[in-house]
């Protein structure tokens, strides 16, 4: 009995201790491979996590860690097995239905990875990467605004996040909000470290689908990080941007450093070799200049000028390897740095084409004959009152902006304007679209030189995106390519030197209208102190039009009507002009009333009813007693 007894005894102690041992074996492996893993010894931890497996089937962290060693050597098909068993274990660990979804984003199968995220996300809704990684694999769909939202969720859960804001700033900016992208971008690159500056850069490049104004922050971006870590990395992915841009003069030097670099790193690259081949194969630069004319406005092939001698010629030319020279019929032309070029057409009554020609620095050449479309000068003919001079309108909007966000009526509303001023007042109209901001100084320069009899005069007009800096204490036009950081404004157009410029004009009667935000900061006391001018024309008498169009015409004009204050003023919905634009079309079309004659006051009695409110003055050399005369048809 007592050696049945102990045999009993052996067998229960051995049922008992047998599984401890293999538990203490397998928690060893777990540790040891825990180790291996962190010393970036993916073999050997596999070795360790599949030993843990052999002794237990059912150990689910074991297989999920073996799936990560396999993710880090790329072994991705491996590394699904391994997680998709550990999730038929363990059906409730959202960490599980995270590293699925991460695979399944390398592999490509974005929609299978949305879906693990979003039950990462049912089993643990207070788990902010969760959504900023759901967040990644939504750029890819290109569902921009799923994108958005989940970035915003993350980041509204854990603001330390800061990947989300990348996220964040790329769906904005596929989405054309690029002032408010800029925000995103800015804080996620505060600490102005290489691998923000490279992550950015990379998926901006991956997830922002050939976006123009993405890919040149990507190239900027890609710099900055090269230049703050010089490594094979950084340089094969400024090549790769730089290839995406079609600069292959520039790639390929910038891809052979980065293979010399690999070398002393004894890094692979052997994708910056694929780079190299492919740039290599289209190596010869054969592509001529792009020509941009600006003014001059291009419509249906040609460009309308009026019967003069003289026509004032503003565009760009883009290209690679540089810009070697631009001829306007065959004369030379002024090139800025930046392929901003201007230049005088000498044109005789029987000229058909202005020809523009632009060579680049390896020899192409762009050549482009634009037909002249004579525009007829009525001025006289159509004049009520003969001792009234020449009416121009020289109009400034901007629609396309390379950092700003677009917007949708400046030029539609600009095109109203010049067509309502050209057909029911007889005004010579100057129309500039899109201008860069040298572009904008060019055509003002332009005006400053123009000759202009005693009693001519000059409306100006823009419309597009104004800025206020409260720092400077001062307003600013935005232009075409001015950039949100920019913290000198140099790329701006600053309301101080719009005044100087306008001012000096030798036109005697000229009126500024601005629809653009904080137009009213035109004026320096509104600016500091935030007040409006109250002055009111007075409205001429009916029965003495005549006397009251020659006395208005002794005094000199210097006045502006802006679309609001020290505020921000509406776009308008799409295609139905600005609250501005509407108001001041409904302006022209009354002709001021019976006698035709459009004053100031009367301009101001249809834009009174805004919000908010327009703001009017004078500035510079006015005059007591100055107006502004719309005088009709």
């Amino acid at each position: 009995m007592f050696g049945l007894s102990n045999y009993f005894k052996t067998i229960l102690f051995t049922a008992l201790w047998l599984p401890c041992v293999a538990f203490s074996q397998v928690q060893d492996y777990l540790k040891s491979g825990k180790v291996q893993f962190q010393e970036k010894k993916y073999i050997e931890a596999i070795v360790d996590f599949s030993e843990a497996i052999r002794l237990d089937t059912q150990n689910d962290e074991a297989y999920y860690s073996r799936a990560l060693a396999y993710t880090k050597m790329q072994n991705f098909q491996k590394a699904l097995l391994d997680i998709q068993q550990a999730i038929h274990l363990k059906k409730d660990k959202a960490i599980y239905f995270i590293e699925r979804g991460k695979i399944y984003f390398e592999l490509k199968n974005y929609e299978k990875a949305v879906q693990d995220l979003s039950q990462a996300i049912f089993l643990e809704p207070e788990k902010a990467h969760s959504y900023s990684i759901r967040a990644l694999v939504r750029l890819a769909l290109q569902d921009y605004e799923g994108a958005l939202q989940d970035s915003e969720k993350s980041l509204k859960i854990d603001s330390t996040i800061t990947q989300s804001y990348a996220e964040q700033g790329i769906a904005l900016a596929m989405l054309n909000y690029k002032q408010e992208s800029q925000l995103c971008f800015d804080k996620f690159l505060q600490s102005n470290q290489a691998e923000k500056y490279y992550t950015l850069a990379h998926n901006s490049l991956i997830y922002g689908f050939r976006n123009k104004t993405l890919l040149v922050k990507s190239e900027n971006w890609a710099l900055k990080a090269v230049q703050l870590q010089d490594n094979y990395k950084h340089n094969y992915l400024y090549a790769c941007i730089l290839d995406a841009q079609n600069k292959k003069l520039n790639a390929l030097d910038v891809c052979q450093k980065a293979i010399s670099l690999a070398k002393k790193e004894n890094t692979d690259y052997s994708d910056a070799e694929k780079l190299l081949e492919k740039i290599n194969l289209g190596n010869v630069d054969d592509i001529p200049p792009v020509i941009t004319l600006v003014s001059p406005v291009v419509v249906r092939g040609g460009i309308v000028v009026s019967r003069q001698d003289e026509v004032s010629i503003i565009g760009r030319v883009t290209d690679e390897s540089g810009v070697k020279d631009v001829f306007i019929n065959g004369n030379p032309a002024r090139v800025l740095p930046n392929g901003d070029f201007n230049g005088i057409a000498i044109l005789k009554k029987d000229t058909k084409f202005l020809t523009i020609e632009a060579t680049d620095q390896k020899g192409n050449t762009e050549k482009i004959n634009y037909n002249i479309i004579w525009q007829l000068d009525n001025s006289v003919s159509d004049k009520r009152f003969k001792n009234v001079g020449k009416s121009y309108a020289l109009i400034f909007a901007t629609n396309q902006y390379e950092y700003w966000n677009n917007l949708s009526n400046p030029i539609p509303d600009a095109e109203s304007v010049a067509k309502d001023l050209k057909d029911l007042y007889g005004y010579e109209i100057d129309l500039v679209l899109n201008p860069t901001q040298n572009q904008t100084i060019l055509k003002l320069k332009e005006y400053l030189q123009k000759k202009f009899q005693p009693n001519d005069q000059l409306l100006i007009f823009f419309a597009g995106h104004g800025q206020f800096d409260e720092t400077f204490g001062e307003g600013y036009v935005v232009a075409k390519d001015s950039r949100l950081d920019d913290e000198a404004k140099s790329s701006y157009l600053s309301y101080a030197t719009l005044r100087t410029y306008i001012n000096n004009m030798q036109c005697k009667h000229i009126l500024l209208m601005m629809d653009v935000c904080f137009g009213g900061t035109f004026d320096p006391q509104l600016a500091s102190k935030n007040l409006r001018g109250n002055e009111t024309p007075v409205k001429p008498n009916d029965d003495e039009i005549e006397a009251f169009i020659n006395r208005k015409l002794q005094s000199k004009t210097r006045r502006y009507i802006t679309s609001g204050g020290k505020e921000y003023v509406s776009d308008g919905s799409p295609g139905q002009h600005s609250p501005f634009v509407r108001k001041f079309l409904e302006a022209l079309r009354s002709y001021g009333g019976k006698d035709r004659v459009m004053t100031i006051a009367e301009i101001l009695t249809y834009l009174e009813t805004i919000t908010p409110q327009p703001h009017h003055g004078e500035f510079g050399s006015n005059e007591p007693g100055s107006d502004f005369l719309m005088i009709g048809k």
